[in-house]
């Protein structure tokens, strides 16, 4: 039978049979009550709702004899699961929405849950960047109304900077920018995501004083100063140097395909290695956040703007990153060897445990990001 199994197998989401009891799960009665138990009340027929909504595996049904009924038992990792699905309810009751975070988060769920967000997603972020084309890329030889369109496109910049005060972590980005700086610095990003970023200026072997105020509009947009002057038991600062090389690499990779295009190629065996790295990345971000600046009481590593814009964001605001990660992570994940080659000082330690992830503090001495640049001539 397609869904037939042994003890040993992994759980699935089809409906499958075991004939020689005991099996070696969680009973639903045991199930529901270590659930509730901890304060996460769940009854059998809510999870027997839950898997066969795909969101928790199904559970293996055993006959008990003639005249006995059935027992269902689950995987004794379903428990993990059905206490994240009750808390993933507690904040919002939307099914899709809690499939989703349960995927994000690790656990396997019925595929209805993340493909279809991930290429509605992917669809958005095409027609989102093509709009910025419109503005930022002009066709050569159209009928445009080129003032018109500055205005236009102004006006749409001026509309972001006010969407920015609903959100606590982008509006600290509105509040150290301002209304012009930020109108200087949102058009470079979008420049990004269409490929066509290379430079903070079109000469940069001038070093030109233009470019030196963009280069710090990005350094207070994105928190970088504390990463740039801050030292840590007399040593640091551990960024210095110039971004807008890396900048450049990432928007090449940006634009060059659209997002459908690079899911598409991206298999789901990828998919999944994808979601654990970018995970990875962002625990390391908020473990950074919450152990160093409680130990040294300032944001030391500029990672605070990082770990306060991830814990605000949507479930479509995290899709968003991740497909774009998927554009970027030939170059800038776990297997790009030529960014670490050019990088070897990078040494924070992070060390995998039972519990999680754990940063060493100490290592924060031996870390230092370098790119090719001049400091002095920032000056």
């Amino acid at each position: 039978m397609p869904n037939e199994r042994t003890k040993s197998g992994p759980p699935t989401f089809g409906r499958y049979r075991h004939n020689n009891p005991p099996y070696d799960g969680l009973s639903a009665d045991t199930l529901a009550h270590m659930l509730s138990s901890e304060g996460a009340e769940t009854t059998k027929d809510q999870l027997r709702r839950w898997h066969r909504s795909g969101l928790l595996p199904s559970p293996n049904v055993v006959h008990l004899g003639r005249g006995k009924g059935t027992e269902s038992y689950y995987p004794e990792s379903a428990f993990e699961q059905a206490k994240a699905i009750h808390a993933a309810l507690q904040i919002d009751r939307n099914l899709d929405s809690v499939g989703w975070r349960l995927w994000w988060a690790g656990f396997e769920v019925d595929e209805r849950y993340w493909r279809p967000a991930l290429y509605d997603t992917a669809a958005w972020a095409d027609t989102i960047l093509e709009m910025i084309r419109h503005y930022l890329d002009p066709v050569d030889g159209s009928e445009r109304d080129d003032d018109a369109l500055a205005e236009e496109f102004d006006r749409i910049l001026d509309a972001a900077f006010e969407v920015l005060s609903k959100n606590t972590a982008t509006k600290k980005i509105r509040s150290a920018l301002g209304r012009d700086r930020f109108k200087e610095f949102l058009p470079q990003i979008l420049r990004m995501g269409i490929g066509q970023f290379q430079d903070l200026s079109t000469k940069p072997e001038l070093y030109d004083p233009d470019r030196v105020a963009l280069a710090r509009i990005f350094d207070v947009a994105m928190g970088l100063q504390p990463a740039r002057q801050n030292i840590i038991g007399g040593h640091g600062p551990w960024l210095d140097g110039d971004i807008a090389p890396i900048l450049a690499t990432v928007s090449a990779l940006l634009g060059a395909d659209t997002v459908r295009a690079t899911l598409a190629a991206t298999t789901d065996f990828e998919i999944s290695a994808a979601r654990r790295e970018f995970g990875t990345v962002i625990q390391i971000v908020e473990i950074v956040f919450d152990t160093v600046i409680p130990i040294y009481g300032k944001d030391v590593l500029g990672f605070k703007r990082l770990a306060q814009l991830h814990r605000q964001m949507s479930p479509r605001d995290t899709a968003t990153l991740f497909v774009l990660w998927l554009k970027i992570r030939p170059t800038f994940g776990p297997l790009a060897n030529q960014f670490i080659a050019d990088n070897q000082n990078i040494v924070i330690a992070i060390q995998t445990a039972p519990m999680g992830i754990q940063f060493d503090p100490a290592s924060i001495r031996e870390t230092k990001a370098v790119f090719p640049y001049d400091e002095s001539k920032m000056q």
